[in-house]
């Protein structure tokens, strides 16, 4: 399935519900689903482009998580480029945008380090004598 943009969150069985008696999940399948981020809204290009996806959040309805300590602080909906998974009733997603920030962050470097060869006066000087770096 195709990498697509969507608004995502952590799953809280306190908020979205746990019935272990009616479900039909492996414990690993259990696990998967308890630790991963719910599949929320999916956002169209054309809502992209047109900022008709923003949403307002209500905050005041947020019950404590079992395993994350500081989850009041987490925004409750991040919007994300992610990959979709099924299992059972449940949609999960995969966030990508991690692996987007990362290369962001090393291409910056990168180019910091390149602009201060080039803002060099020895390497300016160069660049005046002979045309090129």
């Amino acid at each position: 399935m195709p990498n697509e943009l969507a608004y995502c969150e952590i799953f809280n069985p306190n908020f979205h519900g746990w019935d272990n008696d009616d479900n039909n999940f492996t414990r690993e399948q259990e696990n998967l689903i308890y630790t991963s981020y719910l599949y929320g809204i999916e956002i169209e290009v054309d809502e992209f482009f047109n900022d008709d996806y923003i949403v307002e959040i209500n905050d005041s309805i947020r019950p404590n998580h079992p395993l994350i300590r500081n989850w009041p602080n987490i925004a409750p909906y991040k919007l994300e480029i992610v990959e979709r998974f099924e299992i059972g009733d449940y949609t999960i997603c995969v966030p990508k945008t991690f692996w987007l920030k990362l290369i962001q962050r090393k291409w910056k470097k990168y180019y910091q380090k390149l602009m201060a060869k080039c803002k060099n006066p020895r390497n300016l000087l160069k660049r005046e004598i002979y045309g090129r770096w």
